[in-house]
């Protein structure tokens, strides 16, 4: 129908705006199932309908809006699979136009929020890359913004959450420079926020999830603080919070993942409490279900990550017990699983994995020049000191 209404009337923009929209909901149905490639078509197509409008009607607001959110959702997808350059500039005309759009209407609240939103985008993705300084920059424009518009609506709930996943977000930056004290004060804030809407509505999938990344965060602090009892503490409640949403839906692509991660970190609290066969039973939970499609473009990049984790883990688990063939097959098979698009990338949680795993390979020389960028991006690895780099045996390269 929507189809119909726009070649009818090519210039109507309200017709061509319905049927972006019809491309945005089938786009996100591929999204949420992990088809990122149809996702993908879906949002370009959409962006397609938008930016067309643009030569009759450049300024109008509300196709600004609708071209901004379209390279939102075509950045989400592109950043997913790994494409982080095309990503970045997704987002950065993401935010062009907001700020467009923001000079058009300075009192609305909502294209104020989008701004914060894209700084929020773009944060993330140049924490991908490397970019840390950036990031943090982007992060702190982001929690800026929010704070502001919560200090003048302290009601709306919906906002407050947004506060809370900007303290998340920079809390998560912080932690991975090192900057334990500060991180764990911005996960704190974000906390409370999540506890207290949750309080008012505790089947609000969102906050749920959301959630479960703090406490996730939270324990990722506790345990570099040394403090397990905390970080135990909130990796129970994370996975608790998880089980509800998976239970729920469980064709969920995006909750699957967060429980396997939170799962992994489980794993290794296990593992440092001297449980491991609890540890192992963990890991292989989370491995059982991982699928890797072989068609690269494909591929999603959290994933990759979740599975390569889960590898390293089963192959350090293995090696604890004298099990050595099981952990140089699993150390080899982690290390397989990061090759192909993410093989030369700039996200640091990807180096900081290959390193570990060519130390255990025995891979020398790929070891240090992995050491070397983490050091240069001054990147703090969250991966726990299950054994002493000495005990590693070398297994040579592959």
């Amino acid at each position: 129908i929507a189809s119909q209404l726009a070649v009818k009337n090519p210039s109507r923009v309200d017709w061509n705006l319905g049927l972006a929209k019809s491309h945005f909901y089938i786009g996100y149905v591929h999204w949420q199932r992990g088809d990122l490639e149809q996702a993908a078509e879906m949002f370009l197509e959409q962006l397609s309908i938008v930016d067309a409008l643009a030569t009759a009607e450049p300024e109008n607001a509300e196709r600004l809006a609708a071209s901004g959110y379209a390279w939102t959702n075509y950045g989400r997808v592109l950043e997913l699979s790994g494409r982080y350059p095309e990503a970045r500039q997704a987002y950065e005309t993401v935010m062009e136009v907001f700020m467009r759009l923001e000079a058009l209407q300075p009192e609305d609240v909502d294209t104020r929020l989008e701004v914060g939103f894209a700084h929020n985008n773009l944060g993330k993705l140049k924490t991908s890359l490397g970019m840390l300084d950036a990031a943090e920059s982007h992060f702190r424009s982001d929690l800026a913004i929010k704070q502001q518009v919560v200090d003048e609506f302290p009601g709306n709930n919906l906002w407050r959450e947004f506060l809370a996943v900007s303290h998340f977000w920079l809390g998560k930056l912080l932690e991975a420079r090192g900057q334990l004290a500060e991180s764990r004060e911005q996960g704190d804030s974000a906390l409370q926020v999540f506890n207290s809407l949750i309080d008012t509505d505790a089947s609000n999938m969102h906050w749920l999830q959301r959630r479960a990344a703090v406490r996730r965060l939270l324990a990722a602090v506790c345990r570099q603080q040394g403090d397990s009892v905390c970080a135990g503490m909130h990796i129970e409640r994370s996975q608790a919070d998880l089980a509800i949403l998976v239970e729920a839906n469980p064709e969920n692509a995006q909750w699957q993942r967060e429980l396997g991660f939170s799962r992994i970190e489980a794993a290794w609290q296990a593992a440092l409490a001297g449980q491991p066969e609890r540890a192992t039973g963990l890991v292989d939970d989370v491995l059982r279900p991982i699928s890797i499609p072989d068609d690269e473009a494909a591929i999603d990049s959290e994933t990759c990550k979740l599975k390569a984790l889960a590898l390293l883990t089963k192959g350090d688990l293995d090696h604890r017990v004298n099990h050595e063939a099981g952990a140089l097959l699993a150390w080899r098979s982690a290390l397989d699983t990061l090759e192909g698009p993410f093989n030369n990338t700039l996200n640091p949680e990807f180096i900081d994995l290959q390193a570990r795993l060519f130390e255990r390979l025995g891979m020398t020389l790929e070891a240090g020049v992995a050491a070397e960028q983490l050091s240069v991006l001054g990147f703090n690895s969250s991966y726990p000191p299950l054994y002493a780099p000495s005990e590693f045996p070398g297994a040579g390269s592959r």
